[in-house]
């Protein structure tokens, strides 16, 4: 598993660095942060909450990856651009809610290739 995880991590940075368009010092705190996502300071206690929490972040940050943004970057008008109508939003609040999604997705539109 180790030696699986190592190939990823290359393959991953190599993918960033060739794609990613980031600076030098953008590039390194990827680095830094993919090679210290097992590292938590979250709770040297070891507590059942906080193991949950390092759990839910992973799984998470997994889904993140492998599914939302791709679909993010393969598709014109991706799945976040739309305020799901049944949570009966006013348009006022509903455009509030777009444009915070629409800023969140931001620095991740620079991957996409158009």
């Amino acid at each position: 598993m180790n030696t699986t995880n190592d190939r990823l991590f290359k393959e991953i940075i190599t993918f960033i660095d060739k794609h990613g368009n980031l600076s030098v010092s953008e590039m390194n705190k990827f680095e830094s942060f993919m090679l210290n996502i097992t590292k938590w300071s979250i709770d040297d206690n070891k507590t059942p909450q906080g193991l949950h929490a390092i759990i839910q972040f992973i799984q998470n940050a997994s889904f993140s990856i492998g599914k939302t943004y791709p679909s993010a970057l393969l598709h014109e008008n991706p799945f976040y651009y739309k305020v799901p109508r049944h949570w009966e939003l006013s348009d006022n609040h509903a455009n509030d809610v777009y444009k915070f999604i629409e800023k969140y997705y931001t620095k991740l539109h620079k991957f996409k290739s158009i």
